[in-house]
């Protein structure tokens, strides 16, 4: 075993600070960027899944006659938007490993496009009705 002086070993702890301070070393970290770019695909997956239960609530609610403020068009088009999801039978068939969701995806999407103001007008209805 050597024995280090205290010169040596002050020179061998700058050197592994100056390997840490190394603007290198700062890439192996992930940037904020790239964590707020995660965070807000999160919060939409979660937006997109409230908005998916809020249809099949207000579905529900269609068919018990609690709430008929909403165009039959709004109906029948969320009903055929569920139907095409589910239907195994679609323009891309979902065996597809991830093209054939995309049709599912833009269906699902265009639904909710449509029925937007008639989900918010929803919503409000069963705040006030809770």
């Amino acid at each position: 075993m050597r024995i280090v002086s205290e010169k040596e070993a002050r020179k061998s702890i700058l050197e592994e600070a100056e390997k840490v301070n190394n603007p290198g070393f700062k890439n192996a970290s992930p940037s904020n960027n790239n964590i707020s770019k995660k965070k807000s695909q999160i919060s939409l997956i979660k937006k997109i899944l409230v908005d998916i239960k809020d249809l099949f609530l207000m579905l529900k609610d269609y068919f018990f006659g609690s709430y008929r403020e909403v165009p039959f068009w709004i109906i029948a088009s969320i009903i055929g938007a569920f139907l095409y999801i589910i239907n195994p039978f679609d323009f891309l068939p979902d065996v597809i490993p991830v093209i054939g969701i995309i049709d599912d995806v833009i269906v699902l999407s265009l639904c909710l496009a449509m029925v937007g103001l008639d989900l918010k007008k929803y919503r409000k209805w069963k705040n006030k009705n809770s």
